[in-house]
């Protein structure tokens, strides 16, 4: 469910992202990719899952602000 969550697009909305990778720490591997912009399995319209970490690679210097 994406109850509580929010799609790549709307939680770094603001921000000249390029590239968000989660980390699978189960694994010790990255996980999902969200692209901005893309689509499919990439695309930004993706749900990000609560309490999860990842990178987020940015085109240009900018604020990330955290939601709950």
């Amino acid at each position: 469910s994406a109850e509580n969550s929010m799609t790549a697009k709307d939680a770094f909305n603001g921000v000249n992202w390029r590239t968000f990778s989660l980390w699978d720490a189960g694994n010790q591997r990255t996980g999902t990719v969200y692209n901005n912009g893309g689509s499919g399995a990439y695309s930004d319209e993706q749900f990000i899952p609560l309490y999860k970490g990842g990178w987020l690679y940015v085109n240009e210097n900018g604020t990330v602000l955290g939601y709950a």
